[in-house]
């Protein structure tokens, strides 16, 4: 098999500096000799004909424009789309090209990401490679006998995101590198106070593909476990001033992509302070909005809803401002339960969920959806407004890494019957409201360290609804980003 000398080709070195860094990170366990980077002003014939070219670039770049319109590569559209090939080059047909392109920024970052997920984790191999031993498996993975292959693929929900606490992001920059190669791009912080060095997490985020959503409380102190009694309107005066000058003096200044928000849902009762948790908090959180779309009209608004206590009350919902986004949690078994094997409820969360996706016309909704690895209450402390997140240092990372590997190794094994009920509510939401958006609950994972499986598999079963659940675990367990806790 005749070695091959490869190039990197795009127009747009610093905008898809991320993608590129990631796939530099696993092709050069194949191929030692760095990648030399060019654009298409620097690409001259001998190089076309004595090299073996990767593009990742936008589907206007010339070279991509050609291989679309010849039928070479498929032509991504929709949003988040991509589209990639791997082939013999149409230069010198002794030498191989890899493609990548997208619809979107995103699109090229995912693509990225599947080329690498897919025929990393599995192309590259030959049947009759795979009955050899594991070291002659990866002898030939580069070199013009790859195997060809193309692809082009879209999310089922445009919006696949995580909820956190904001100190539990150890190292923000693994963090959102390990978000993409996850596909999520969206992430909901929550905080007491904004981190100081948010401006620097908002950015790379962004870099990675991903909204940064932060949160914080609207209706309870942690200071002096003062209750509030929200019946009296004097209270929600007050709490609404609070929140304001938070988010005018915290938060207007960032640029944020929203605010999500808690207030008092989360409680098994229904009644709070002698009336329905439903038709108070629907009041509360509707005067408090007004005052804030006062000073930010075009805010997006999230209101996080543990429906335990709303259940039977769901008509005062619709009440709610329109422009107030609704994401639920704590909805019934799998996949809104922590624990990923109570599914005997599955049928009555499966009637609650339509319902909910179908409550309010056109105004948009989401789920929280849990199942992951959780915050250690027992060891949990309030932060104050002197936090700086995700710079712990690396031994603190491997020590938290170790605390949680023998729970994310029971967890493997439940989402193997859980992904089956997950599939299916999926599936049901997407038919009802595929605009619906999702948050994964990782609390303290650390994904700033690992791809944990059951994390990818959700994640994938958010992109990908139309493959069978058993391509989809095998896709998942065959990416080279997957991690298995042992």
């Amino acid at each position: 098999m005749e070695s091959l000398n490869w190039i990197l080709l795009t127009n747009h070195k610093n905008k898809y500096s991320i993608g590129i860094k990631v796939f530099n990170e696993y092709f050069k366990r194949y191929i030692k000799t760095p990648l030399k980077i060019i654009s298409n002003n620097e690409l001259t014939d001998e190089i076309k004909n004595n090299n073996s070219l990767i593009i990742i670039d936008d589907k206007d770049n010339l070279l991509i424009k050609e291989f679309i319109n010849n039928n070479l590569l498929d032509n991504p559209t929709k949003e988040q789309e991509y589209s990639f090939m791997v082939g013999k080059s149409p230069y010198n047909n002794e030498q191989r090209i890899i493609m990548v392109t997208g619809n979107d920024y995103n699109g090229v970052l995912y693509g990225v990401i599947d080329l690498i997920n897919i025929y990393f984790g599995e192309k590259i191999f030959t049947q009759s490679q795979c009955r050899y031993q594991s070291l002659l498996i990866y002898k030939f993975p580069f070199t013009n006998a790859m195997t060809p292959y193309k692809r082009h693929s879209s999310p089922n929900f445009l919006e696949r995101g995580g909820w956190t606490w904001g100190m539990c992001i150890y190292d923000y920059k693994k963090y959102f590198i390990n978000m993409l190669k996850m596909k999520l791009n969206l992430i909901v912080i929550w905080n007491d106070y904004v981190p100081r060095n948010a401006k620097e997490i908002i950015k790379f985020a962004h870099k990675c593909g991903i909204k940064v959503i932060f949160g914080f409380s609207w209706g309870w102190e942690d200071k002096n476990a003062i209750i509030t009694d929200f019946s009296k309107e004097e209270n929600k005066k007050i709490w609404a001033d609070k929140i304001v000058n938070i988010y005018k003096e915290q938060y207007q200044p960032l640029n944020i992509d929203g605010i999500y928000f808690q207030t008092f849902t989360e409680r098994k009762e229904n009644i709070v302070n002698n009336q329905i948790v439903a038709k108070l908090a629907t009041s509360w959180v509707n005067y408090i909005a007004n005052e804030l779309f006062k000073v930010e009209p075009n805010l997006r608004l999230q209101f996080g809803l543990h429906d335990t206590s709303i259940k039977n009350d769901t008509d005062y919902l619709k009440e709610l401002d329109s422009r107030i986004e609704i994401i639920h949690e704590d909805c019934g078994s799998v996949p809104f339960n922590y624990l990923v094997n109570e599914n005997k409820d599955f049928n009555e969360t499966m009637e609650f969920v339509k319902k909910m996706v179908n409550l309010r016309t056109n105004e948009k909704t989401g789920f929280v959806l849990k199942g992951f690895s959780t915050l250690d209450w027992d060891n949990f402390k309030h932060h104050d407004e002197n936090l700086v997140i995700g710079h712990a240092p690396k031994a603190f990372i491997k020590e938290k890494m170790k605390a949680k590997e023998a729970s994310w190794r029971l967890l493997q094994g439940l989402w193997m019957e859980g992904s089956k009920f997950t599939k299916d509510m999926l599936e049901t939401i997407k038919n009802n409201n595929p605009s619906t958006s999702f948050q994964l609950l990782i609390e303290d994972a650390p994904i700033d360290a690992r791809v944990y499986y059951p994390i990818m598999l959700v994640a994938e079963l958010l992109w990908d609804l139309d493959s069978t659940l058993e391509e989809i675990q095998k896709r998942t367990a065959n990416s080279p980003f997957t991690y298995f806790a042992k």
